[in-house]
């Protein structure tokens, strides 16, 4: 059995990681164990959430895979401590997937987070219509304001919900009381780090504002499911994948790499920026999505990688490649008119854009053999990115993959196969799918 509950927003920005991480302090302070989840397919929250709980946080997602696996993740011991993502009731494109999707399948009890700038009686009108907007509404179990700006307004608050017979307030945290949590594209910064001040005042804000003893009695035991990856046969030589996460490279779904592992793979983790990176001895190397071009200058100089990944390549090593991967394969990056020459793999430049290129749920077909994934599989997955591929592209380019987004409308996202690479901009979820992972296996031992 296990305790959870989901610290969702009313809307993007309300401040909903901040309020996790003081959460996570203080009732870590008070001696229980916290195990953080985020909704939805981000990376970057996860790494704050990681960074305070000293745990892996997981992805818990409805599009990428079946609620059976979800409640596989969510831990038998201690308290699973859920953050949303976006408004609650913000979904897909086809509206669902949402945060109150993911409380109602799992019947766990939400605290809402609302910033209440410039609201007055409204702020009761918009928490009635979210109760009673949809079933989901229901699993509301309190109200938490966020950079509240007197005990004036925190008193009328509480009186409206009163009144209304709504949920009541249970926290209020005055403005500037939290570190402040800077932005980035993806929605906050990939560098995480807090000082002993800051974790500091995470967990004393946390206890002195928010009514630590509500949430805690409101949780009540969710009934745990057997894990989906089913258990595979001993490997009698474990494959080496090596994993390059770095300050550059690192996003990657912790599920993804746990499931791997389970199944038998031997995960080797290496730096991009290490002059002394050898491939010798591996299977394998997966390249995931982060933010290369931070880091432009400085990949572009570190020759020895590029001589050595290249010739890796060329005499049939396996690479796998997403989004800030497939960049750092390409010809190079155009970055504010200056260019970066990277590994000359895949046969284009790409150019970071001011503005976003793609955002937005994907199911990926593979149409053609794909060495990592066989023709024919379903396989779903995110982008996210500010970068794309410039003209001219080759016209003979091995495109495996047909991608949809998430309401069935054909894009025009690749996944390039060229040797045994294989690169896309789609970030895949792939946790759950012991088929698929089953597939990559045999792939890095043949």
């Amino acid at each position: 059995m296990s305790k959870s509950f989901m610290l969702a927003g009313l809307s993007s920005g309300s401040g909903k990681t901040s309020l996790s991480l003081a959460l996570i302090s203080a009732l870590s302070q008070k001696g229980y164990e916290i195990f953080p989840f985020k909704v939805g397919p981000d990376y970057l929250d996860p790494m704050y959430l990681s960074k305070v709980a000293q745990k892996p946080c997981l992805n818990l997602d409805l599009f990428f895979s079946p609620l059976a696996h979800i409640k596989s993740l969510l831990n038998t011991k201690g308290i699973n401590l859920i953050e949303g993502v976006m408004g609650y009731y913000d979904g897909d494109k086809t509206g669902k997937n949402s945060c109150a999707d993911l409380a109602l399948a799992l019947d766990i009890p939400v605290f809402l987070v609302v910033n209440p700038l410039k609201l007055a009686q409204t702020f009761g009108a918009i928490i009635y219509g979210l109760i009673n907007f949809k079933p989901a509404g229901k699993q509301i179990k309190g109200i938490i304001l966020n950079n509240y700006s007197s005990e004036k307004q925190k008193e009328i608050f509480a009186n409206i919900l009163k009144q209304a017979n709504l949920p009541p307030l249970i926290g209020a945290v005055p403005k500037g009381k939290l570190p402040e949590l800077k932005s980035r594209h993806l929605g906050l910064k990939s560098e995480v780090n807090f000082s002993k001040t800051e974790l500091k005042q995470f967990s004393q804000n946390g206890e002195k504002y928010i009514n630590l003893d509500y949430i805690l009695s409101s949780l009540k035991n969710s009934t745990k499911t057997t894990s989906m990856v089913q258990k595979s046969k001993p490997i009698q030589s474990k494959p080496k994948l090596m994993i390059i996460k770095d300050k550059a490279f690192n996003f990657y779904y912790q599920a993804n790499l746990n499931a791997l592992q389970r199944a038998g793979v031997e995960l080797v983790f290496a730096s991009s920026f290490d002059q002394n990176i050898s491939f010798k001895n591996i299977n394998g190397l997966y390249i995931g999505g982060g933010y290369p071009e931070l880091y432009a200058k400085e990949l572009s100089q570190n020759q020895n990688l590029i001589i050595k990944l290249k010739d890796f390549i060329q005499h049939g090593g396996k690479v796998y490649a997403e989004c800030g991967g497939l960049v750092f394969l390409s010809n190079g990056l155009i970055l504010k008119q200056k260019k970066y020459p990277f590994l000359e793999i895949l046969p284009f430049w790409v150019k970071m854009q001011p503005k976003r290129v793609k955002l937005g749920y994907v199911q990926v077909k593979v149409v053609q053999d794909a060495g990592w994934f066989k023709q024919g599989s379903i396989l779903k997955g995110h982008e996210f990115h500010y970068s794309e591929i410039i003209e001219p592209i080759p016209k003979n380019l091995n495109n495996v993959y047909t991608v949809f987004d998430s309401a069935g409308n054909k894009q025009n996202t690749f996944g390039i196969k060229i040797k045994n690479v294989l690169a896309s901009y789609v970030h895949l979820y792939f946790a759950h799918d012991y088929k698929v992972i089953t597939e990559m296996i045999n792939f890095l031992k043949h």
